[in-house]
């Protein structure tokens, strides 16, 4: 389904929703209660059916991985190779908190993201544009020094601050991570969710942007966010994936 195609169900879902409305209030009004129902109730499956595709439009405008744009969620989740990190798209969805999906090359971090934000969308019934922004850790950092001294602050470093949700994407391979500490720093004061996908460990995090950044990484308003290793334990750099995946909250991520 292209885009158009999509938004033209949008809004034929919205009309025929409408429809059903007013259908209702008649027959309520005429005393056909049962008729009424029966209208009420198809009128709840175009209402879910519209707020899935109200999702699916939000995610396509989001979400960069234009290849699960028209792939269904099962679809999506055989492409991520470790059990922990789709586990974790279906807690974080309803039950929102800062997460860090942390793993090498080919497990599926990106893609368990964008899973992530699929699921956020429907589960919070939320289709305000803007609610996810998606950038890569790298470009957001090089936007600073790119742009022009003088001129203000960078749009992009204002967007990554005040979106209620930042997806941070590939940590580690800025050049330079001052202007993501001041990113962070806010959205941690201000209590709004970040999520994160790294190809460093939890100690290399540590080591590279302090105790301070870390903890504002994985912490929200107090609450304890959830870190997704896909490293096997105990070894050190983590060039090997685990075959399923470890969870922890930031008092065991050690």
């Amino acid at each position: 389904m292209t885009d158009e195609e999509l938004r033209d169900r949008i809004l034929d879902l919205a009309e025929a929703i409408r429809v059903r409305r007013e259908k209702f209030v008649e027959l309520r009004e005429a005393g056909k209660d049962a008729d009424a129902d029966v209208v009420r109730n198809e009128s709840r499956a175009l209402f879910r059916e519209h707020h899935g595709a109200l999702a699916l439009e939000q995610y396509r405008r989001t979400v960069p991985l234009t290849w699960t744009h028209d792939s269904t969620e099962p679809e999506i989740e055989r492409a991520i190779k470790i059990p922990a990190l789709v586990a974790a798209t279906k807690d974080c969805a309803t039950t929102p908190r800062n997460v860090a999906f942390l793993g090498p090359t080919g497990v599926g971090k990106t893609t368990a993201l964008g899973l992530l934000v699929r699921r956020f969308y429907i589960a919070q019934r939320t289709n305000r544009l803007r609610v996810v922004r998606w950038v890569y850790a790298r470009d957001l950092a090089a936007s600073v020094l790119e742009y022009a001294l003088g001129a203000g602050e960078c749009p992009e470093v204002r967007l990554a601050r005040e979106a209620p949700v930042l997806v941070l994407d590939d940590l580690g391979l800025e050049k330079d991570h001052g202007p993501l500490l001041d990113v962070l720093n806010e959205r941690y004061e201000g209590g709004r969710l970040t999520w994160v996908s790294s190809g460093l460990t939890v100690p290399q995090l540590r080591d590279r942007y302090g105790e301070a950044f870390f903890r504002r990484l994985v912490d929200v308003a107090g609450k304890p966010g959830l870190i997704v290793s896909c490293f096997q334990r105990g070894r050190g750099e983590g060039s090997r994936p685990e075959s399923r995946g470890h969870q922890t909250g930031l008092s065991g991520a050690q």
